[in-house]
């Protein structure tokens, strides 16, 4: 019984995880009380998508440096040049277009290889990039908030390091569950580990709604013009990383996609100054909106690619 409960829920975790990112809307009380546990949801995630890698798959990625190289380069480097030549067109205020410049120089969620697994994209691409744009996202982001005149709260080698620790960390005990559980284990347990990556997802997605709704009660017409925005950056960036890479196949283009648009917030939230604009804050956590409905979007474009295969 509980089997099919979960392969019932597991089926149908991209309209789950659609449905669930406004919960931590409509509960504030929820969003708060989950707040301290975000950080622990964030390493979950990675551990879960080491746990499940495909080895052979993985060497067969890492011997072609140059692709993915070139995909660390188009999320940590191309992406922020093109919003921020974009955004002599923008009209937005500043503090908006500077979040949306720093969003896109940070890396890849680490909840991104779960998401591309749920959608059957190249989970193992997405989490390469995503590991290698995390060790170099210290330098991107520093380069970036200079440009922007940020001062950073720590140094770049501090940010390093501790991003290697947390990293080397979860890398570890990933492999470590790998090793205990057995492949073959993991593999019959997908439906099961598609739902627990859910279940992180969405105890992050709620958790840094914390605060949101107040502000969207006090100005909801620029609340919604946030929104808008963010629903613009995400799908643009997304478009940037598919067709940037589409020589690829669309299963590694739309993979390297999601990984440009769903970018970690959090890790910014840490190390800039407390004094930013307040819009800088409520732009990262309505961001949060796009990709998390970014799963249910793509679905239906991924299946009718699928079928034509």
């Amino acid at each position: 019984m509980l089997r099919a409960v979960t392969d019932f829920l597991a089926r149908r975790a991209i309209i789950v995880l659609a449905l669930g990112v406004f919960a931590g809307l409509a509960l504030p009380a929820l969003a708060s009380s989950l707040r301290p546990i975000m950080s622990l949801s964030i390493g979950i995630l990675l551990i879960l998508s080491v746990m499940r890698m495909d080895l052979p798959h993985v060497r067969d990625l890492l011997a072609r440096p140059l692709t993915l190289g070139f995909a660390i380069l188009l999320v940590l480097v191309i992406s922020p040049i093109v919003v921020w030549l974009a955004s002599g067109m923008a009209s937005q205020p500043s503090g908006l277009v500077l979040a949306v410049i720093l969003m896109a120089a940070a890396p890849p969620i680490t909840a991104s290889p779960a998401m591309a697994s749920l959608l059957d994209l190249d989970s193992d691409l997405c989490l390469l990039v995503m590991v290698g744009a995390l060790f170099l996202a210290p330098f991107s982001v520093s380069v970036v908030a200079h440009v922007l005149s940020f001062t950073m709260t720590i140094t770049v080698w501090e940010l390093f390091f501790r991003l290697l620790g947390f990293v080397v960390l979860c890398s570890a005990l990933g492999f470590f569950l790998r090793r205990v559980v057995g492949m073959h284990r993991i593999r019959e347990a997908k439906s099961t580990l598609d739902l627990v990556a859910v279940i992180w997802l969405l105890i992050f997605a709620i958790a840094i709604m914390d605060g949101v709704m107040a502000r969207a009660l006090q100005e909801p017409a620029r609340v919604l013009a946030v929104v808008l925005l963010s629903f613009v950056a995400n799908v643009g960036l997304f478009g940037l990383g598919a067709i940037a890479t589409r020589a690829l196949g669309w299963r590694k283009s739309f993979a390297v996609g999601l990984g440009a648009a769903n970018c970690n917030m959090g890790l910014l939230l840490a190390v800039l100054p407390r004094d930013i604009d307040d819009d800088i804050f409520l732009y990262f956590a309505i961001a949060q909106i796009p990709m998390y409905l970014t799963p249910a979007l793509l679905k239906p474009v991924v299946q009718r690619l699928q079928l034509r295969a």
